[in-house]
Parts: C-alpha cells; structure tokens; sequence
C-alpha cells in the first residue's frame, strides 16, 4: 500500500505518469492503473492521506456485482434429424434457441 499512496502522493504533485513510473521502479501501465481509479474515486490528495489502507482498497477497488450466468436449457439431441448433427449446424441450433429464449418482453 505505500506504492499506491507514494504514486497517488506524486500524481496530486503534478508529475508524469512516466516520472511517476521511474521514481516508483513499476511500469507505466501500473501507475496508469492506480491513477485512473483513484480519479474515478473522486477524493482529492487531501482526503485521501488520511485513510487507512483499508478505507484505500474499498475506495479504489470498488466491487460491481456480477451478472449472473446465461444457464442454457439442455438440447434433445435424440429429436434432431441426423442432417443437423454436422459440425456446426448444432451451434447454430444452439444460438437461435439462446436468442429466442432471452428476447426482453416488454
């Protein structure tokens, strides 16, 4: 948590991300990582040195809920015709029983 607060700290002194990123000794896209999320924060340098590095992850690392899993009805395989049972043919079946089954009603 002291590379994230050294980065934060350097950042809100108006350094580089590649100035950052040297005197840190961690790549650019990393300091691009943690400067970016601790925009979308939205706590200024100020608020921010004053939290614990528990308040820091909750903050920076917000957890968005997941959507749930698309569960696909198993197929009847022993009711199609042995024609559609070439490569393929199956996965297409498949995606327009999945397309037919997720249509939004209003």
């Amino acid at each position: 948590m002291k590379t994230v607060r050294e980065i934060i700290r350097l950042f809100s002194l108006e350094l580089s991300v590649r100035k950052i990123a040297l005197s840190c000794n961690i790549s650019i896209s990393t300091v691009s990582f943690y400067v970016n999320r601790f925009k979308s924060s939205g706590t200024t340098y100020d608020e921010f040195a004053l939290l614990t590095d528990e308040e820091i992850k909750s903050r920076l690392f917000l957890k968005l809920p997941k959507e749930p899993k698309k569960v696909m009805p198993d197929m009847n395989y022993h009711r199609i015709p042995a024609s559609f049972r070439l490569a393929g043919v199956l996965m297409l079946l498949r995606q327009e029983q999945s397309s037919v089954l997720f249509v939004k009603l209003d």
